[in-house]
């Protein structure tokens, strides 16, 4: 028997929010909802019905969680506040930061500010998949905020914080070919069509350090759409790649290269170092820690910087001992199975 009933939102069933609704539905009964709309025409309607969807829930579920603040959580927070039932956010990266050079994050946004502002200041708990969502000093870019997390943003909340990292499956995620193509280099990206997410990903920095490193190889997953000079001819390029294909694309490259703006807990390093790759970070996000002694870090977004760091990092050897070390970096510390506990402590103690 089931210990208790969730009712569960979130923007989309993203690989993340798969793996946390799994988890969940070993301990508990979770009905769970996607806040479809992307197009803010249709966001009213969308409200309207998670409205009547949160009245018919509240009185038979203990707790609702929404992955992320935004539109689709201030409504059911509403609600099961004034029904006195606890409620949840489980915070991930765009819900806690602002970047004015890019336009990015919800607090760059009038009304999304707003409704993330306030389902901040309703919850009981907010969990973070790390401690710089909650607040940090950010130096990796000029002409941005120098503290982010949503409690540099929003001055009132109440809630507790309850950091809970992501977790692998290193059981999918591990080395099948130790032996690698030297200067090979790969990232995984979404929404490369714009500029914005270009620079948000730092793609604008992997084609120009492509253009100095002609002998190295840089594939961009994501990223077919991509419009790049006629000189650059040792990018490749390749559409989104379904998952369970990415283990063998990870284990065909030596170098992993995260080189973002802004980030939460990055799944795709995770994966890429659990499967031997050696990582080079910017120094943004829970990156740093994630990395350890095996990464390389660009403490600041600079060419010169870089062109420093991938000097360096092609002096490393490529060896199983290396690999296996970036591989252990995750699968010790970062697993399925140690998510899964903390997250049913949290509810069953709630």
């Amino acid at each position: 028997m089931k210990n208790f009933k969730i009712l569960y939102w979130d923007q989309g069933k993203s690989s993340f929010v798969k793996k946390d609704l799994e988890i969940l539905r070993t301990e508990f009964d979770v009905i769970d909802y996607t806040f479809k709309s992307k197009k803010n025409i249709f966001i009213l309607l969308e409200l309207i019905k998670q409205a009547f969807l949160s009245l018919y829930y509240v009185f038979s579920c203990k707790v609702v969680i929404c992955q992320f603040s935004g539109y689709h959580s201030l409504i059911p927070l509403t609600i099961f506040k004034i029904f006195g039932k606890k409620k949840i956010i489980i915070a991930g990266g765009t819900d806690c930061v602002s970047f004015p050079s890019i336009r990015y994050g919800n607090f760059q946004k009038k009304y999304l500010k707003w409704f993330t502002e306030k389902s901040f200041q309703l919850v009981d708990i907010i969990s973070p998949v790390d401690e710089t969502l909650i607040k940090y000093t950010y130096s990796y870019q000029e002409n941005d905020f120098k503290e982010q997390g949503y409690r540099a943003h929003v001055k009132t909340i109440k809630a507790i914080d309850k950091v809970i990292y992501n977790g692998y499956d290193y059981e999918k995620f591990k080395i099948i070919n130790s032996i690698r193509k030297e200067k090979t280099f790969l990232t995984v990206a979404a929404n490369l069509n714009t500029d914005f997410g270009q620079k948000l990903k730092g793609i604008d920095l992997i084609l120009e350090i492509a253009k100095e490193f002609q002998d190295c190889s840089f594939t961009i997953i994501g990223g077919e759409k991509l419009q790049i000079d006629n000189d650059i001819n040792n990018v490749i390029l390749l559409g989104n790649v379904d998952n369970s294909k990415l283990v063998e694309i990870y284990n065909q490259h030596k170098y992993y290269m995260q080189l973002s703006i802004s980030e939460g807990f990055p799944n795709a390093l995770c994966e890429a170092m659990l499967c031997g790759c050696l990582p080079i970070v910017s120094d943004v996000g829970a990156m740093r820690k994630i990395v350890g002694e095996v990464g390389i870090i660009l403490e600041r977004k600079n060419f010169i910087l870089l062109k420093e760091k991938i000097t360096l990092a092609l002096k490393k050897p490529t060896d199983k001992l290396l690999m296996n070390k970036s591989r252990n970096l995750i699968k010790d510390r970062f697993t399925l199975e140690k998510r899964k506990h903390e997250l049913i402590d949290l509810l069953n103690f709630i």
